[in-house]
């Protein structure tokens, strides 16, 4: 199952953020990705939507567990992730 939300900033489309690979009669834990467009970057728009999204994972869909993936070399994604309390496994 997937959830999906457009990121608006100051009225204009900078991306999208979403929960994937959960079951919804589970909830108990899921995926999410997330992008943000290049002219929007390096505004902290990442890090104020994921931790909105881990926010709405915890109280409306009752995640306890929540994971990410990075590609490989995509280091300002994983600072992202580590400055929202993401740890490397």
């Amino acid at each position: 199952h997937t959830t999906q939300w457009s990121i608006r900033w100051k009225n204009q489309f900078a991306g999208e953020i979403g929960f994937h690979s959960f079951k919804p009669q589970l909830r108990t834990q899921a995926s999410i990705g997330f992008w943000v467009a290049e002219p929007f970057q390096g505004q902290g728009i990442a890090k104020l939507c994921i931790n909105a999204i881990l926010e709405v994972g915890s109280r409306d869909y009752g995640f306890n567990l929540v994971r990410a993936a990075v590609f490989n070399g995509n280091d300002t994604s994983l600072a992202v992730l580590r400055a929202c309390g993401f740890i490397p496994v």
